[in-house]
């Protein structure tokens, strides 16, 4: 019976032994260095692009990260009137129409993120 960490040990000498094996050919052929290269660095520029698309969303990270339970305790708590419970809801339906403003979906290369 070996344990877990031997198990891993083993796996990683296998994962060394077979990289070693495949290293040095790979790596003399020109034309697969080139297009490693060339992916790595698509991958980078994709990772790039996909982060700045998420930050985008920056400005409703209220929606994820507050408590409606908290928010709406405190509003109330102030006894609005009428008129603040107004204002309150035209605030909420101007942020349901810039959610609904989004595009449903942004493509970068081959990969669509849908929102």
């Amino acid at each position: 019976d070996a344990s877990f960490g031997e198990f891993v040990a083993v796996c990683k000498r296998l994962a060394r032994r077979h990289m070693h094996s495949m290293h040095r050919p790979l790596a003399a052929d020109m034309a697969i260095v080139r297009n490693v290269l060339r992916l790595t660095g698509s991958l980078h520029g994709l990772a790039l692009a996909v982060e700045e698309h998420v930050g985008s969303y920056a400005g409703f990270a209220h929606l994820w990260t507050a408590s409606v339970r908290e928010e709406v305790g405190r509003f109330l708590a102030t006894q609005p009137s009428a008129d603040a419970i107004i204002v309150q809801l035209a605030k909420y339906a101007a942020l349901e129409a810039r959610v609904d403003g989004l595009p449903p979906f942004a493509a970068y290369g081959p990969l669509v993120l849908n929102t």
